[in-house]
C-alpha cells in the first residue's frame, strides 16, 4: 500500500450513531446475557462494585445477582449520580476502545503514515482507477 499512488487513505465507518454520552453502556445493559458488550460491562461492574449489594446501593436498584441484570430492550438505567457517573464512564471507555483497535489495525496493516482525507468519488479527481 505505502507504494500504491491510488491508495490515498482509508475509511472506517460512517458517522457512527453513539447516540450521547450513555447510550453504548445502556444498550449494553439492555442485551442478552451472552452478549459481549454486556459481558464486559458486567465484569467493569464487578471491578467497580465487588458486591452487587455495593452496586445496588450505588444504582438504587435491587439485583439478586449480577447475573440478575435485566435483558429488556426497554430498560432505562437508574439516575442515581452514581449510575449516571458509570453509564458515562463505559461508554467512554467502549469508544475509547473502539477507536484504539481501529488505529492498531490500520497501523498493523500499513506501517506508514497514512493520509486522512475527506471521501472522494474517482471522477471529482478526474481520473479513473488503475486497473490491473
Amino acid at each position: 500500500m505505502k507504494d500504491d499512488p491510488w491508495c490515498v487513505g482509508f475509511f472506517v465507518d460512517n458517522e457512527m450513531p453513539w447516540g450521547g454520552s450513555t447510550q453504548l453502556a445502556i444498550e449494553s445493559l439492555r442485551g442478552e446475557k451472552d452478549q459481549p458488550a454486556k459481558i464486559a460491562m458486567i465484569a467493569w461492574l464487578k471491578e467497580r462494585y465487588p458486591t452487587i449489594d455495593a452496586l445496588n446501593h450505588a444504582w438504587g436498584t435491587k439485583f439478586a445477582s449480577y447475573g440478575d441484570l435485566p435483558v429488556d430492550p426497554k430498560y432505562k438505567a437508574p439516575v442515581t449520580e452514581a449510575a449516571t457517573r458509570d453509564v458515562t464512564d463505559f461508554t467512554q471507555l467502549a469508544a475509547e476502545t473502539y477507536y484504539k483497535t481501529v488505529r492498531d489495525a490500520i497501523k498493523a496493516a500499513i506501517r506508514m503514515c497514512c493520509r486522512w482525507t475527506k471521501r472522494r468519488r474517482w471522477r471529482q479527481w478526474g481520473q479513473e482507477p488503475h486497473h490491473d
